[in-house]
C-alpha cells in the first residue's frame, strides 16, 4: 500500500514543518494512522514502559523507524532515533522522558483512557 494513501494533505504539509524540538505530544496523527499504530506499536510500548529493560527499549525503537519509515513519519522517526542514542548512552532519565513523551503521545490520541484504563499505569 502507498504511503501517500495514508497522509492527507493537510497532515503532509504538518508534518513537513515538525523538527525534532516538535513536543511529540503536541502531534496528532490521522485516525487511520494511530489505529494502525495501535495494533503495530501500542501494545508492545505498554510492556516497555512499564519494564525499562534495555533490550526491549531497542525493539521498540526498531519498530517505531520501521513504522515511521513506512508511512513516511519523519517526525516519529526522530523520535526513535533520539531514544535510541539515549539508550546507546546509557541515560536512564532521558530514555525514561522520551517513554514518558510517547506516552503521553498516545493519551492525547486516546483522552487518557483504553479500555477504561490508564495508559502504562506503573504498577505500585
Amino acid at each position: 500500500m502507498s504511503k501517500e494513501l495514508f497522509q492527507s494533505e493537510g497532515f503532509r504539509r504538518e508534518q513537513d514543518s515538525l523538527d525534532q524540538n516538535t513536543d511529540l505530544r503536541m502531534v496528532h496523527l490521522p485516525i487511520h494512522l494511530f489505529t494502525l499504530m495501535e495494533r503495530e506499536i501500542i501494545p508492545f510500548f505498554y510492556a516497555v514502559h512499564q519494564s525499562m529493560v534495555t533490550e526491549d527499549i531497542a525493539i521498540f525503537c526498531g519498530k517505531l523507524k520501521e513504522f515511521s519509515v513506512r508511512y513516511n513519519l519523519g517526525f516519529l522517526e526522530r523520535f526513535a532515533q533520539n531514544l535510541e542514542m539515549h539508550l546507546r548512552n546509557f541515560s536512564v532519565e532521558e530514555m525514561e522522558n522520551y517513554l514518558d513523551i510517547f506516552d503521553g503521545f498516545i493519551r492525547n490520541h486516546t483522552r487518557g483512557k483504553i479500555d477504561g484504563k490508564k495508559i502504562s499505569e506503573k504498577n505500585p
